[in-house]
């Protein structure tokens, strides 16, 4: 019954938190000996066991007696995941160790450690939680935040695992083994993300804290900040191709950690000095969603969203959402229905299952940030001491007001007013897009 159930998954609960304990008090007696690493890879074999077991019956507790034997496994109710008992301190040192310990007397136990993918696997994902309880709540197993040096230390060697365990899946011959739940290296993408939007997030000397570890090593001595986003960049450039390709180059890895590697991408631009530099990243992204025959409704999300992203701080999206308002009312189709339009679509990623309502409320949300520029920009022409501008509107270096107010006009207004020809005759069901549509028109025609 459900008691003697629960009961049973409260003695499971137990015996794996044992097992992570005594996992991490053989590491620090033995030091990665050969002894010390079989008796490990030994009692993560248990915990995973009693794991399964704790999961089925967790199901079975959830689910009703009476049905459980009628419905199919896969839409019985799910058992939460257990957490790993481990230190985060603990972690650290075992993924540092799999990851970046190169002494030629560990090796042997070492190896042990880095056959069993499964571990590896369960490392990867205790890391991930642990950083992020860190992040949210501010503890994690005795650790606090206040503890800013040990805590960037743990993060960098999270990062550089995760930065690691994605090289090798990119290598020829890396077929991961098939295993439940997140594979290693969709647990190595949301845990890089979670290290690039901290070092985003912090100073000059943080940043270089936490992303200087990532690619350290005897090849690669990064100089400056920028270039060690770059270097990561390209990284997650290739893996990205390899996951679009057909067949897909990148084992282990989806679509889903392609749009993830996408965020990643256009938080790291913003740590790069050289425009050049994000010339090229436009460029490619241009490409992705040129080239990828993709009907699926998160890829254009996520992609469009990078390309948008990108180009809007340097001021190169408003001519490119000419064309795509312009694709967008050939697709859904005119208000006046014996009215056809060709389309000239060269983003394949914009399909007409895509088209509505994920590409066109990337363009309102576009259309909508490039009215409140304007808007800010008017205000100041008419108080006639603009003290700044907007990056996005840096586009002259005259400072002259009339000048100023020659290529607002010439530059931006006529290609929103040309966007906003094509939106407004397209045939767009009534409802949150249209409003959206209809609110911004209202901002920037009364500007005018």
């Amino acid at each position: 019954n459900s008691t003697v159930g629960s009961k049973s998954v409260a003695m499971a609960t137990l015996v794996m938190k044992s097992c992570d304990v005594l996992m991490e008090f053989v590491y620090g007696v033995g030091e990665f000996s050969q002894q010390s690493s079989d008796q490990i890879v030994h009692l993560h074999t248990v915990r995973q066991e009693v794991g399964t077991m704790a999961q089925d019956q967790g199901t079975g507790v959830a689910g009703s007696k009476r049905t459980a034997g009628r419905v199919p496994q896969s839409l019985r109710p799910q058992a939460a995941p257990f957490q790993s008992c481990l230190s985060v301190q603990g972690t650290a040192s075992l993924l540092k160790g799999i990851y970046n310990d190169t002494l030629p007397v560990r090796q042997p136990g070492l190896g042990v450690l880095r056959k069993s993918l499964q571990f590896c696997q369960y490392l990867l994902g205790t890391s991930c939680q642990q950083m992020n309880a860190l992040v949210e709540t501010g503890q994690c197993c005795g650790m606090q935040v206040t503890e800013l040096s040990k805590l960037n230390k743990v993060f960098c060697v999270f990062g550089r695992a995760y930065f690691k365990q994605l090289e090798l899946l990119s290598l020829p011959g890396s077929q991961p083994e098939s295993s439940k739940g997140k594979s290693p290296g969709s647990l190595c993408v949301d845990g890089l993300a979670v290290v690039v939007q901290l070092a985003c997030n912090a100073d000059e000397e943080g940043r270089r804290d936490l992303l200087f570890p990532i690619v350290s090593s005897g090849d690669v001595a990064p100089d400056s900040v920028s270039e060690v986003s770059l270097y990561l960049i390209r990284k997650l450039q290739r893996l990205i191709n390899g996951i679009i390709s057909d067949p897909p180059e990148v084992l282990g890895l989806t679509i889903k950690d392609a749009i993830s590697m996408a965020t990643i991408i256009l938080n790291l631009s913003h740590l790069l000095d050289e425009v050049e530099e994000v010339a090229e990243i436009i460029k490619w992204s241009h490409e992705v969603c040129k080239e990828t025959k993709r009907d699926d409704i998160n890829f254009c999300k996520g992609f469009l969203g990078l390309l948008f992203g990108l180009c809007q701080r340097y001021d190169q999206n408003i001519r490119m959402l000419r064309k795509i308002c312009y694709n967008v009312r050939a697709l859904i189709g005119d208000i006046d229905e014996e009215v056809e339009i060709q389309p000239k679509n060269n983003l394949s990623v914009i399909t007409s299952r895509t088209v509505t309502p994920c590409c066109l409320t990337l363009v309102l949300h576009q259309l909508d940030l490039i009215v409140d520029d304007v808007e800010w920009f008017v205000s100041r022409l008419k108080v006639g001491s603009p003290e700044s501008q907007p990056y996005s509107l840096n586009t002259t270096a005259d400072t002259d007001l009339e000048g100023m107010f020659d290529s607002l006009c010439k530059e931006r207004l006529t290609m929103i007013i040309h966007c906003f020809h094509e939106l407004i005759q397209t045939a767009i069901a009534p409802g949150s897009i249209a409003d959206h549509l209809v609110k911004v028109l209202r901002c920037c025609y009364g500007n005018l």
